[in-house]
């Protein structure tokens, strides 16, 4: 692979992250396109882009294999993240209807695996469906996203 390659292979990831979250890319009939959340699922043709640039970020591990499940399956990559800027992307950006209203100081959001994520004024707490429990800090982001769903809490009463 030359540096042009290397360089269409990171912009295609750039891309795709800037898309938003609950994004990957998918091949259709030959096509790369972007699939985006919702019920059904919505689908983008990416023309900047081919599947040669995919495979290339793969190989740069710059995108990672995901399966999706629930009414469709599919495989799809996403932006390769660690665990901890997957939990903080979550927080950030998960719609409301994740979250169950504030009670006390934390605010929850259950998983369909059994885990589930709550956050407090002092950090995030995952706890898996096996019961193991991993803390992270909060960013600028997160906090504001607590706050912002213990005003929804405070509305709601």
């Amino acid at each position: 692979m030359d540096d042009a390659q290397k360089k269409r292979a990171r912009e295609l990831t750039n891309w795709l992250e800037q898309a938003g979250a609950n994004c990957g890319l998918v091949v259709v009939q030959g096509n790369l396109v972007i699939r985006g959340p919702g019920a059904p699922y919505s689908e983008t043709p990416v023309v900047s882009f081919d599947e040669a640039d995919l495979k290339n970020a793969i190989s740069l591990n710059l995108l990672e294999k995901q399966k999706v499940s629930g009414s469709y399956q599919w495989d799809w990559y996403v932006v390769k993240k660690s665990p901890e800027e997957r939990i903080r992307n979550f927080v950030a950006k998960s719609p409301d209807s994740s979250w169950q209203h504030p009670v006390g100081g934390q605010v929850i959001s259950e998983f369909g695996n059994g885990g589930h994520c709550c956050i407090t004024s002092e950090g995030i707490n995952l706890w898996g469906a096996e019961g193991n429990v991993v803390s992270y800090s909060h960013t600028a982001e997160t906090r504001a996203r607590y706050e912002s769903l213990m005003r929804r809490g405070k509305k709601a009463t």
